[in-house]
């Protein structure tokens, strides 16, 4: 009886069915789970008694990725949460510091409510899109130990990039219209700049597929004509640089040394 099923009548990606879920959530808080992913059987309570103990607006738990490997579950331990720490201990704004793994966190449903957190159109990265708004309506944020997030291995795909460039528009969008932190900005992008580089990076071991390859690099490179401040993000790394500036030949001539080949 607490369970409810939302049909749509038509495949409409998973950002617009997240925000039917959301639309139609009555609880306190909101979470979010992969159906190839698993979590700790204790993982909402721990979120949740934390985040009613401390009135948080989002708490986030260990994410940990895991593979099967001759029938055996193997996880990865990993130390994400002590680098979104040191980057909160250097400044970030929380939006810059948290740009993945929401599926780890949950969410305040007033505070997603009543500032239209929702997710991106793209039926892939919609989340970041959701992550970067609801970090920066967030006024209190928490992390616990003892419970985690389980995410599987996803295959690699060239649509998961087309997603990508549909999400940065989105993203680009709203930090051009409500950010007015000057630094946080720029440290927003260059994240951003650094984390759409090693999906390219990711995209060139695929054989093949050199039009895909080109059209990502172009397809950042047309986004990032409307930043703001670019002659500070640009001075960030000179591969950013390249992209800020629309060199796109030379961004794709010196990430291809990381090509693999046959």
């Amino acid at each position: 009886s607490r369970i409810r099923l939302i049909r749509n009548e038509k495949n409409i990606g998973a950002g617009p069915s997240r925000n039917r879920g959301i639309d139609a959530a009555i609880g306190e808080y909101i979470g979010f789970a992969d159906p190839d992913d698993m979590m700790d059987e204790n993982f909402f309570e721990v979120l949740f008694e934390k985040a009613d103990s401390g009135d948080y607006d989002i708490v986030k738990a260990e994410r940990i990725p895991f593979y099967e490997e001759g029938g055996i579950i193997r996880k990865e331990r990993t130390s994400s949460n002590e680098r979104l720490k040191e980057a909160l201990k250097q400044g970030d704004p929380l939006y810059a510091a948290f740009t993945s793994e929401h599926q780890s966190a949950i969410f305040r449903r007033s505070m997603i409510i009543e500032n239209g957190v929702y997710n991106g159109n793209s039926s892939y990265s919609e989340n970041s899109v959701f992550l970067l708004k609801a970090c920066f309506y967030a006024k209190s944020f928490a992390m616990v130990v003892g419970t985690a997030y389980y995410s599987g291995a996803h295959e690699l795909s060239v649509r998961h990039n087309e997603g990508e460039l549909s999400s940065l528009l989105e993203q680009i969008e709203f930090i051009n219209t409500y950010l007015t932190d000057t630094d946080g900005y720029v440290r927003f992008m260059e994240r951003k700049i650094r984390f759409l580089m090693l999906r390219y990076n990711d995209l060139l071991t695929l054989p093949g597929h050199d039009d895909e390859k080109k059209a990502f690099v172009h397809g950042i490179c047309e986004a990032l004509k409307d930043v703001r401040y670019p002659e500070k993000i640009l001075k960030r790394g000179y591969k950013i640089g390249l992209l800020i500036n629309g060199d796109e030949e030379r961004f794709m001539q010196i990430s291809k040394v990381h090509e693999l080949t046959g």
